[in-house]
């Protein structure tokens, strides 16, 4: 078992749940239970699904919670895709999310591969720092 809240990749994908929940607010009553939900899904299953691989026992289980939380973060990049071809959120928005969450599918994937014996070890090189809405990210850090 290893403490999630000692991870970077559990902080960035909950900063990324948040700007979901951010964007989605603006979105149109019509898209409550359509869209708009599901990227929230989405979003939050990211950092629930590494949080709970944490709390269980071996590398396998930890490597099937990583998987699953990689797929979410694919999953939440197609919708992100669908909301801006919808005119959902502004462009910046859209790829501002798309990079945090491309961001951390690829900590998770480089987690996954190095989880084989003792959890997770996590090294990001990029933070992202999204501010509110409609105004542009600035990465912080190197690349």
């Amino acid at each position: 078992m290893q403490d999630f809240k000692k991870l970077r990749v559990w902080h960035e994908a909950q900063t990324l749940a948040v700007r979901v929940y951010e964007v989605t607010e603006h979105f149109p009553k019509r898209e409550h239970f359509g869209l708009s939900a599901q990227m929230r899904r989405s979003a939050i299953s990211v950092g629930s699904n590494l949080a709970e691989g944490c709390g269980r026992n071996g590398p396998a289980e930890m490597s099937r919670f990583l998987q699953i939380s990689i797929a979410s973060a694919c999953e939440l990049i197609s919708q992100l895709d669908v909301a801006g071809r919808l005119g959902l959120m502004s462009v910046i928005e859209g790829q501002d999310l798309t990079d945090i969450a491309d961001h951390v599918r690829r900590m998770l994937i480089n987690s996954r591969q190095m989880s084989s014996d003792a959890g997770v070890s996590v090294e990001g090189r990029t933070t992202y720092h999204v501010p509110p809405t409609g105004t542009r990210k600035t990465p912080l850090g190197g690349t």
